[in-house]
């Protein structure tokens, strides 16, 4: 599979994800988000350069959405990989010593109607079966995408 592909699934992919409960943040929500930090990181509350960062990694465990009240500002050092990485805001913000963050963020989420998909407790018997699932739905969504590639590049390659 080339680059085009690449992009296609994964354009097929968000596009699916996004035909759910939720829509992207927008740009007036991502401005409300920053506010509601006080223009901080929301984890570690560094006054830096802020990005948008998934509270909720946008995996296919956690299932995080890019929509409003997932989406929190974060700086270069805790958005970055050896930062929080694709860990989801809670371990984070236990690892980092900052575990006040977490009633702060889960409020955000409240505030905005952002309820995640998968339960904040870890590794017990209800998240081993989501997790089951999930990856059981990631196997058939890939089949399904791989096969709307395949199509989309007979149309193109079409002459």
């Amino acid at each position: 599979m080339g680059k085009v592909d690449r992009g296609i699934m994964i354009a097929l992919s968000a596009r699916l994800i996004r035909s759910g409960r939720y829509k992207k943040c927008t740009a007036a929500e991502w401005e409300e988000a920053q506010k509601y930090f006080n223009g901080r990181c929301a984890y570690c509350g560094k006054k830096d350069k802020l990005t948008r960062d998934h509270a909720i990694p946008a995996n296919r465990w956690n299932l995080g959405l890019g929509a409003a009240g997932n989406i929190v500002p974060a700086c270069s050092d805790c958005n970055g990989g050896a930062g929080k990485g694709h860990k989801d805001f809670i371990t984070y913000c236990r690892e980092i010593g900052k575990p006040e963050v977490i009633t702060k963020i889960k409020q955000f989420m409240k505030s905005k109607g952002y309820a995640p998909l998968v339960p904040f407790v870890k590794g017990n018997a209800k998240q081993k079966r989501i997790e089951k699932l999930m990856d059981e739905a990631s196997e058939q969504s890939t089949a399904i995408i791989l096969k709307h590639v395949e199509q989309i590049e007979k149309i193109i390659n079409k002459k």
